[in-house]
């Protein structure tokens, strides 16, 4: 019997160090070819932006090629489901704001269930969003627009970058805080719709900070707030949306940036993406790449610590959905 016990403890042992060594071989071979990273909006929005900037530094870290693939529509849910579908090896990633992972599963009839399906891997980033709008509005500040928009209802048209986006989920808890109506306009990601804010064939629209200043800056947008807790230092003059409006929850109001894998892939790869985006998006070689406006690198956590986190802001996500009725237009 003694000697049964003896041999099963030194079989377990040899199995434990064999799968150890696996998870290290795993880790140390990884990748040994391209990676393609998909980014479920089009080109010109803020997220890829900072995906291509993120992107390419991954390249140099891991000498991979690293392509990034756009695939935008119903708010993310197209780009979400091909990344699902992938096989879970660690060469299919998704590049994502928070809003896709946390309101699109509650707008939409989905054929997979984010929460379960999708692998926490890093948050690289947050951001801050503005409310713009063309300068041919007859509004000139935020409670300008406000009084305006209680006073003409359903002639204020509102661009998002889709039903359920950062953008709209802004403009609800927005409304619902002030008490005004506008017209939404979703889009199929943030580049269509500021092409059409640009060119004035839709009034306000919430966008990442970055991608709006160089227009701000150059009259082809006025800008009435931003979604930041306090000031943003790139426009101190502007305030702060949760200055007037006191029922907007800035930790739903502002964006992050985070990298998601098909669940299944193995532990050591999602270590060792972690441990590398990471180290890419906190370099000063990336800040300074980046465009102005307040991207900002998100202090390093694990792929644990940050499936906790993204788990509470999507029980937050839901209730705020449910509370004020959004729906996917």
């Amino acid at each position: 019997m003694a000697f049964a016990q003896s041999a099963l403890s030194r079989l377990l042992s040899v199995l434990v160090l064999a799968a150890t060594a696996s998870l290290a071989a795993q880790a140390q071979e990884y990748p040994s070819r391209p990676i393609r990273i998909v980014v479920p909006y089009p080109p010109a929005s803020g997220t890829d932006v900072l995906a291509r900037a993120i992107g390419m530094r991954l390249s140099e870290e891991l000498r991979q090629p690293v392509i990034i693939d756009n695939k935008g529509g119903a708010n993310g849910a197209i780009g979400m489901e091909n990344v699902v579908k992938s096989p879970p090896d660690g060469y299919t990633l998704l590049f994502t704001p928070a809003s896709p992972v946390l309101t699109t599963p509650y707008l939409y009839r989905l054929n997979f269930d984010a929460l379960k399906e999708l692998e926490p891997v890093a948050m690289v980033a947050t951001g801050t969003f503005a409310l713009v709008a063309h300068p041919s509005v007859p509004y000139q500040n935020f409670g300008q627009f406000i009084d305006y928009a209680k006073k003409n209802p359903g002639k204020v048209s509102c661009a998002s970058a889709g039903s359920g986006s950062q953008a709209h989920l802004n403009f609800e808890m927005a409304k619902n805080a002030a008490g005004f109506d506008c017209v939404h306009v979703p889009y199929k990601g943030g580049g269509p719709a500021l092409i059409d804010v640009l060119g004035g064939q839709v009034q306000v629209f919430f966008e990442s900070l970055p991608v709006v200043l160089p227009h701000i800056r150059s009259g082809r947008l006025k800008v009435f707030a931003v979604t930041s807790a306090a000031r943003s230092p790139f426009l101190p003059e502007v305030p702060a949306m949760s200055e007037t409006l006191k029922g907007v929850d800035t930790g739903l109001s502002n964006p992050w940036y985070a990298v998601f894998a098909p669940t299944g892939t193995p532990p050591a790869v999602v270590n060792r993406l972690n441990a590398v985006l990471h180290k890419v998006a906190q370099s000063p070689e990336l800040v300074r790449q980046l465009p102005e406006g307040g991207f900002v690198p998100a202090p390093s956590t694990s792929p644990s610590e940050f499936q906790a986190f993204y788990r509470a802001k999507y029980t937050l996500a839901g209730k705020t959905i449910q509370s004020l009725a959004i729906k996917a237009d």
